[in-house]
């Protein structure tokens, strides 16, 4: 796990990946299964359509001395395209 906080993984990061994999242990794997049914089944009831976009949620992430990551810079100009080609 140290070598994870010096990859910029916070300490939130590893208790939700923690309590993931102990979820998904404690279960063998039928937690997961179940969660992946369920926005699968809302995906594909929502009757929302790629070409009605109004808005992108983009997940944030920490700014490192005031300066935006590569990750998120990625992250940014996909949800920029996806939301031009609508």
């Amino acid at each position: 796990m140290k070598d994870l906080a010096g990859r910029g993984v916070d300490g939130d990061a590893r208790f939700t990946f923690l309590l993931s994999l102990l979820s998904g242990v404690a279960t063998l794997g039928l937690s997961h299964l179940y969660v992946f049914h369920r926005v699968r089944k809302r995906a594909r009831n929502s009757g929302h359509l790629l070409n009605n976009i109004s808005a992108i949620a983009v997940p944030g992430h920490q700014l490192d001395r005031g300066k935006i990551s590569t990750d998120y810079r990625v992250r940014l100009d996909r949800a920029a395209a996806l939301y031009q080609s609508s």
